[in-house]
């Protein structure tokens, strides 16, 4: 049935507008934080119950990235939430469109 198709494609738009949503927000979450640390921020203390400080990385690891273009990664960030956004609307909008579409035809066989 067509109808089936339609609404499964929006119920996929919809699954995937939220978890694009997701990773955007998580972009914008991170945009703030500085470049990721190779090592825990809090070293375990050793068997004697001290911390070794020397064990405790703060450099950056080799796959984190120095980016000067900090807001440029965000604004990109918000831009994708705001699409997915929209996009979740327009999905919502043809799940209900399907939905209303069934009911009418089971009135009319009624």
């Amino acid at each position: 049935m067509m109808f089936s198709g339609i609404l499964g494609a929006g119920f996929q738009g919809v699954q995937d507008s939220v978890r694009g949503a997701e990773g955007a927000a998580a972009s914008i979450a991170r945009a703030g934080l500085p470049a990721t640390t190779s090592g825990s921020l809090e070293a375990a203390p050793s068997a004697s119950g001290q911390v070794n400080s020397e064990s405790v990385s703060t450099q950056p690891s080799a796959n984190a990235q120095s980016n000067n273009n900090g807001h440029s990664d965000l604004a990109t960030a918000m831009v994708e939430l705001k699409v997915y956004e929209q996009s979740f609307q327009a999905s919502a909008k043809l799940v209900v469109a399907g939905s209303d579409t069934v009911g009418f035809l089971l009135d009319v066989k009624a």
